[in-house]
């Protein structure tokens, strides 16, 4: 139940980031001053204790890095950070977009095309009930042909099964 509350905690802060950076700004700085005022309590001087304070604190910045990287998810940021710097140059170069999306367009359409194709002729049954074929084995030097009656699945099947090693005709009726 935690982590499930983390995890939506850090989903929050993907799209939440700058109200939480702002409270992170001022959490640090109320740390300081606090620590400030305990330097200079002890009879250190104002500039002193200001760097007291901050060498006890330890570094901002990666205080403030740490807080992001537990805060967010970095790696779901990353890809969107990749995503709008990748709109931002299709938008710098329009020409090459065009040219872009008209390749990958072509390509799957011809792709879709083939594989309907292949599906059409070689996965889907013929319309027919069943079809005589003469089956050669290639494996043996022997001229083994039987004449049956298989289906174009069972023709499939058998040169999946064997790795190839049949060959197939249609007989003469």
């Amino acid at each position: 139940m935690i982590r499930l509350r983390i995890f939506f905690q850090r989903l929050r802060g993907l799209f939440f980031k700058r109200g939480r950076e702002l409270d992170l700004d001022d959490e640090i700085r109320l740390h300081l001053e606090l620590q400030i005022e305990e330097n200079m309590r002890q009879g250190m001087g104002a500039e002193e204790a200001r760097q007291a304070a901050l060498r006890k604190f330890g570094g901002v910045a990666q205080i403030k890095e740490n807080y992001r990287d537990r805060s967010t998810l970095p790696a779901i940021e990353t890809v969107f950070q990749d995503l709008r710097y990748g709109l931002r140059m299709l938008r710098k170069s329009p020409g090459w977009t065009a040219v872009m999306g008209a390749t990958l367009a072509l390509g799957i359409g011809l792709t879709t095309a083939i594989f309907s194709l292949a599906y059409g002729i070689l996965l889907r049954a013929l319309p027919y009930a069943s079809l005589q074929y003469e089956v050669w084995n290639v494996t043996s030097g022997a001229n083994e042909a039987c004449t049956a009656r298989i289906s174009n699945r069972q023709i499939l099947e058998t040169i999946v099964r064997t790795g190839g090693r049949h060959a197939f005709a249609t007989a003469a009726a």
